[in-house]
């Protein structure tokens, strides 16, 4: 597939984010996983003919504000 992309002179890439996960210390907030491991999926996607990522997230709150220290 990616050959067939390179050859329409579209450039692969990939979506990195993982979804939404609880964000620890608050009320049922959640937030985007996946930026700790980043290095490592680069590597290999890039390896697979990616040349660029997309990262989407989202923040859900629902009791706010919150403080978790920061």
């Amino acid at each position: 597939m990616v050959d067939v992309l390179i050859e329409q002179n579209i450039v692969p890439c990939i979506k990195v984010d993982k979804g939404l996960v609880p964000l620890a210390g608050s009320n049922d907030n959640s937030w985007c996983k996946g930026i700790d491991d980043l290095a490592s999926c680069f590597a290999a996607y890039y390896q697979q003919g990616a040349r660029f990522a997309k990262w989407c997230t989202v923040v859900k709150i629902l009791d706010g504000p919150f403080n978790l220290g920061c």
